[in-house]
């Protein structure tokens, strides 16, 4: 029987209610209101954690692609008035098929996602698009809770496979050898890598936004050209800092990469975990350092590199494709199974402690940077004390 693992995050529900001031009856210039100049960032009110659990809107799931073939997986706010199938993917959906063959059959490898397989998008948009990159060695759907936990708050979530780096490209060896380059070599190869990435991520964009405007689409009237924003995990953060120059993004969210190269118009924030070995906390204060404002760090306790992914759950229950890989003489760099296990071992602290604080920063950014919060929802000087994990959380403004 096919063991089902639960993605979801609690459900809990909030709103944040802002009032504005105004001027004395007669209409004459009065003083200013003291609650009007206030630092909103100082405001109990925008220090509550309103998006850290599951929002109210049920999450479709389909899968696009791009002129080229490559898969595009996007979450979205969904039709609460649809009967659907429940979505899954299975953690070897990204492998090629000579690969999967020799996968151990009683392999259990469906992971169950808190959304709905191809229903119509919610008829309450357009909603903001968040463009997102995942890591190397991953691929698009790695990440599933977090990325249908923020289309639950109404994000149009669009999770792409960057196949030269993605999970079939390092179990069949595919990675680019370093070991004959000099360092500038590399860093030309990078480079060429990152700018041929932005390309496929605009064309993204450039994709989900075509469906939101085909009326026969399920994603018709979903995406708002006008409030865009990108996020991506580690080598993914390049992909996005790459991207950032497009006039269409105004907002980045970094997770556990230190990539510098953000456009210096785009607001960017950038999460670390604090017992990351590839990216580090204090590489984390230095790219923060290096960004313009309006810019934001949190360094969460605890945690690790893969603790922003899925990885962590499935191997509490028992698919761990790395063990798997290794077993069957899949070539993986030391250095990557090493980040693969980062967040995931005993001592770490649990994903589902972790998720909440990721998904609520997240959302928060995208929404106020966007437009959609006019007030900073959700990133008070003192959202980081509500967390039962420890946050050291850094704004500018």
């Amino acid at each position: 029987m096919t063991r089902r693992r639960t993605a979801a995050l609690s459900v809990l529900a909030a709103l944040a209610l802002l009032a504005a001031s105004c001027g004395d009856d007669n209409g004459s210039s009065t003083e200013p209101d003291p609650e009007s100049t206030a630092d909103p960032f100082a405001d109990p009110a925008n220090a509550e954690p309103v998006y850290e659990g599951r929002g109210f809107h049920p999450v479709g799931v389909t899968t696009l692609t791009l002129g080229d073939e490559t898969p595009v997986e996007v979450y979205y706010p969904g039709d609460p008035a649809v009967d659907a199938t429940p979505a899954e993917y299975r953690t070897d959906d990204a492998l090629p098929p000579e690969l999967v063959a020799i996968v151990p059959p009683d392999l259990d490898l469906a992971v169950a996602i808190d959304g709905f397989r191809d229903i119509p998008a919610s008829p309450d948009g357009p909603f903001p698009v968040l463009l997102f990159s995942h890591g190397a060695g991953a691929y698009r759907n790695y990440y599933s809770n977090l990325l249908a936990g923020i289309a639950s708050h109404g994000v149009v979530v669009a999770s792409t496979d960057y196949l030269d780096r993605g999970l079939a490209a390092l179990a069949l060896g595919l990675g680019t050898d370093t070991e004959e380059l000099t360092d500038e070599e590399i860093e030309t190869a990078r480079e060429e890598r990152r700018a041929a990435e932005r390309e496929t991520m605009l064309a993204t964009l450039d994709l989900v936004l075509a469906e939101s405007d085909d009326p026969s689409s399920l994603l018709a009237g979903s995406a708002d050209a006008d409030r865009v924003g990108a996020a991506g995990h580690s080598a993914g953060v390049g992909t996005i800092a790459a991207a950032s120059d497009d006039p269409r993004v105004v907002a980045a969210v970094g997770w556990a990469g230190g990539s510098t190269g953000f456009d210096p118009d785009t607001a960017t924030m950038v999460l670390f975990a604090e017992r990351d070995p590839g990216a580090t906390p204090e590489e984390g204060t230095e790219a923060y350092e290096e960004l313009t404002a309006p810019r934001a760090l949190g360094i969460i306790a605890e945690a690790g590199h893969a603790s922003f992914t899925d990885f962590c759950r499935n191997q509490q229950d028992g698919v761990d494709l790395i063990d798997v890989a290794l077993g069957l003489g899949f070539p993986i760099p030391e250095s990557l199974v090493e980040l693969g296990y980062n967040g995931c071992r005993p001592e770490d602290v649990p994903p589902e402690d972790v998720w909440p604080i990721i998904q609520h920063f997240t959302v928060a950014w995208l929404l106020h940077q966007t437009g959609v919060n006019a007030e900073p929802v959700g990133l008070g000087d003192a959202v980081a004390e509500t967390f039962p994990v420890a946050v050291d959380y850094r704004h500018d403004p």
